[in-house]
């Protein structure tokens, strides 16, 4: 995921264009996107919706956690560990 995510994030304004702009251009491809958007597996969701959602759902995990953390006695040994998940998170989306 370290390698994965910067890359998708950092590129992913140029590959919404790039699903808008063949949508616009290529009526084959915008007819399978409608197709495929009604489908409930897609929850309804746009192809750039569903995309986004990496992007905003590892951000708020962190919060999430950072949130847990806060909250968490000094004692729970789990503390230690919110403390890693919360380290590797920031790794992955730097």
């Amino acid at each position: 995921m370290v390698k994965a995510y910067p890359p998708f994030v950092n590129f992913f304004e140029m590959s919404k264009e790039t699903i808008v702009r063949c949508e616009k251009q290529k009526p084959r491809f915008h007819a399978f996107l409608k197709i495929n958007q009604c489908k409930p597996e897609c929850g309804r969701q746009t192809l750039v919706e569903l995309l986004i959602r990496p992007v905003q759902r590892l951000p708020s995990v962190a919060l999430l956690l950072n949130d847990v953390k806060k909250h968490t006695p000094d004692d729970n040994p789990d503390k230690e560990k919110l403390d890693k998940a919360i380290e590797s998170l920031k790794e992955v989306m730097t």
